[in-house]
């Protein structure tokens, strides 16, 4: 009897044993689990917040660049420069902070600060001003470069909207001197200014009665322009021509426009029409730059294009030749449509 009490003693103590080992197991792995969830916990609360902070700062980087585009259109004021302190980051607890120095001589620098919780991002960036003219040829849909033409890009691209039909060469014997590209661009909307220094419903220039530009002339012709054969459009030394044309542009053949200076910048004309045509005849001769977004241009058989040319549809014709001035890249704050973009970034 004594003995059958020592066993069940036994068997009961070793019962106890294994619970006592069971629970002791489960309270272990449990402490681990919980040190390892709370662990994960904190790796994600550190990755949002670092993710948060970045985001903020690249917030006040796009903030900055969006405010020195908005001072371009007022008065240009080197000493006030915009900058912002500890703005909240909307649908988030994050905050950025950004700075803008430097003048128009050395340049901008955008210094941004974002801030989530204990995270802190830092990016910087410097800025340049880019113009409209920073291809030889750009395209909303396509680009025809025909038969034995030329294009010298000198550096520059040609271009068009990767959602257009892209750029189209006929034959081997063409000559291109840059990059094919595809990139959208943002084409701002050129606007006639309220006061110009001449209006014109439509503007005839005969063969024998050159239209000569003296001085800086704002021209605004609602209507069409018609040039006719062995017609001159010239600028005067020291002279510009901005004109805003509304309805279609005809160059007959064998025509010149700007050729005394040579200087495309001294010749810039814009289309402000909804659909517009750009026709240069046959053998003329072109200084000049045409930002015409919702236009067809047409360059005639063996003609010569010095300058850039920004529209919807491009023709180069046989045996024509576009080169492009690397003087249009270098733009300042009174150059139509400028706007500030990011030149180099870092974090």
């Amino acid at each position: 009897m004594g003995r059958k009490k020592l066993l069940k003693s036994q068997r009961s103590g070793l019962a106890l044993g294994v619970v006592l080992l069971a629970v002791a197991i489960l309270l272990v792995t449990g402490s681990g689990l919980l040190s390892l969830g709370m662990h994960g916990r904190m790796l994600a609360v550190r990755a949002t917040s670092e993710i948060a902070a970045r985001t903020a700062a690249d917030a006040g980087l796009t903030k900055a660049v969006f405010e020195m585009n908005e001072k371009l259109d007022s008065s240009w004021d080197d000493n006030t420069m915009p900058q912002a302190i500890n703005e909240t980051l909307p649908g988030c607890d994050a905050t950025f902070s950004y700075t803008v120095t430097g003048d128009a001589s050395s340049g901008y620098t955008v210094e941004c600060i974002g801030n989530s919780g204990q995270a802190q991002k830092e990016v910087s960036a410097t800025l340049r001003l880019k113009g409209l003219f920073e291809n030889a040829i750009y395209a909303e849909d396509s680009i025809l470069i025909e038969n034995d033409s030329l294009v010298d890009a000198s550096g520059a691209d040609i271009v068009t909207n990767p959602d257009g039909a892209g750029t189209t060469i006929t034959n081997e014997s063409t000559i291109l001197d840059g990059d094919i590209t595809e990139e959208h661009l943002d084409l701002p909307e050129i606007s006639v200014p309220d006061e110009v220094d001449y209006e014109y419903a439509n503007l005839d220039i005969p063969k024998d009665d050159p239209l000569t530009i003296d001085g800086d002339v704002i021209l605004y012709v609602p209507g069409d322009i018609t040039m006719k054969n062995y017609c001159e459009l010239q600028v005067s030394p020291g002279s510009s021509l901005i004109l805003y044309l509304g309805g279609a542009f005809t160059i007959e053949n064998i025509s010149k426009v700007n050729t005394l200076t040579q200087e495309p910048k001294r010749c810039q004309i814009y289309g402000v029409g909804a659909e517009q045509t750009f026709t240069l005849g046959n053998e003329t001769v072109f200084y000049g730059v045409i930002y015409a977004p919702n236009a067809v241009i047409d360059v005639g058989n063996a003609t010569i294009v010095h300058g850039a040319i920004v529209a919807d549809n491009v023709v180069i014709s046989n045996e024509s030749e576009l080169y492009y001035d690397t003087s249009l890249s270098d733009v300042g704050f009174s150059d139509m449509g400028v706007k500030f973009v990011v030149k180099r970034w870092r974090e």
